[in-house]
């Protein structure tokens, strides 16, 4: 019963990441007013009419599935997270926690900014 549904990850076994997410997830919280446990998990189920009502918004890369979690959150939609295990990915990743850290940043706040505007009142 929820217009989409989000993979929460239970633990990063990267303490630095760790920080960075929560400090992330803390930030989207307190714009949309409503926890965030997950912010860019990319294993989600979303109703496709909001996918095309999304789809110029969404930008390529892994700040997409950002943007899909803060616009879900701020217009109001039913967004309902299930608790998933988390493995260490293989190889390298391809986080800087720089450089991404400031990019996700001004997503969470890009996409706020304009997604505020059309929720309902």
């Amino acid at each position: 019963h929820a217009d989409m549904v989000i993979g929460a990850r239970r633990r990063e076994p990267d303490p630095l990441k760790s920080i960075i997410k929560r400090a992330l997830f803390e930030l989207a919280a307190r714009l949309a007013g409503r926890p965030v446990p997950d912010l860019n998990t990319g294993l989600r189920l979303v109703r496709r009419d909001l996918l095309h009502a999304w789809q110029d918004a969404l930008p390529d890369g892994f700040s997409a599935t950002t943007t899909m979690t803060m616009a879900g959150l701020v217009e109001g939609h039913r967004v309902a997270w299930v608790e998933t295990d988390y493995r260490r990915r293989l190889g390298r990743s391809k986080f800087h926690p720089i450089h991404d850290t400031a990019r996700l940043t001004r997503q969470i706040v890009r996409t706020w900014l304009r997604f505020r505007r059309r929720a309902p009142l």
